[in-house]
């Protein structure tokens, strides 16, 4: 059961009401299936192992006796904690990314005359930009990425139109070249989509409770 999020406003007594909300759904049994301070089935994840040892150090505050701690994780490495997924293929790395598109952008001369490239090697920070602008479209995109393309293109036009005419016209051709290159770049080897599955995987086995502490909304 999905619960309402609880907001914390940041200070130096986060987690200290971390500990108070979390120790408060215990208590009200929300967290089911735990004996009194026995929370070794709930699953908690935090930005970084650092804040782990916070967290803890917050509940045995509050709590000033011997309990059994839950399992926290970073959201990393409970991802790296799953069984790897023999149907995905291999993450394609940085380098064989930009080496990739590089080689592709060489076989368009109207690029070098778009972009005034004398040097095919002028068109290496082209190809990182657009590999960084096709990452964001992936994040922004998800969870349509590799569903409906039809719905993606539509919100793709639809924030275009959002920008005035003028911009619109001058950016025309880069914003086409964007979405072109997003596209042939986008596949099951990309790094964020794979990542996207592997959360979709780790909800489907997910069996008992999750107390995620975010630093963001």
């Amino acid at each position: 059961m999905l619960r309402q999020a609880e907001r914390i406003p940041a200070s130096s007594e986060f987690w200290h009401f971390a500990a108070l909300k979390f120790l408060k759904l215990a208590k009200s049994n929300a967290l089911r299936g735990q004996s009194e301070r026995d929370y070794s089935d709930v699953q908690v994840i935090v930005p970084t192992f650092v804040h782990a040892q916070l967290f803890l150090k917050a509940i045995a505050a509050e709590l000033d006796e011997n309990f059994i701690p839950p399992r926290i994780h970073t959201l990393f490495a409970l991802l790296q904690m799953q069984l790897p997924d023999a149907a995905m293929p291999s993450v394609a790395s940085s380098s064989e990314r930009l080496m990739g598109l590089y080689a592709e952008l060489r076989q368009h001369a109207w690029l070098k005359k778009l972009f005034t490239a004398r040097r095919n090697a002028d068109l290496l920070p082209l190809a990182q930009t657009l590999l960084a602008l096709s990452d964001e479209l992936t994040q922004a995109l998800l969870p349509s990425v590799g569903q409906d393309k039809s719905a993606m293109e539509k919100d793709w036009k639809a924030a275009l139109a959002q920008l005035p005419p003028p911009a619109q016209n001058l950016l025309s051709d880069e914003s086409q070249l964007v979405w072109s290159v997003w596209q042939s770049q986008i596949d099951d080897s990309d790094g964020t989509v794979q990542r996207y599955k592997n959360l979709l995987r780790l909800a489907d086995d997910a069996n008992g409770e999750l107390f995620w502490i975010s630093p963001t909304a």
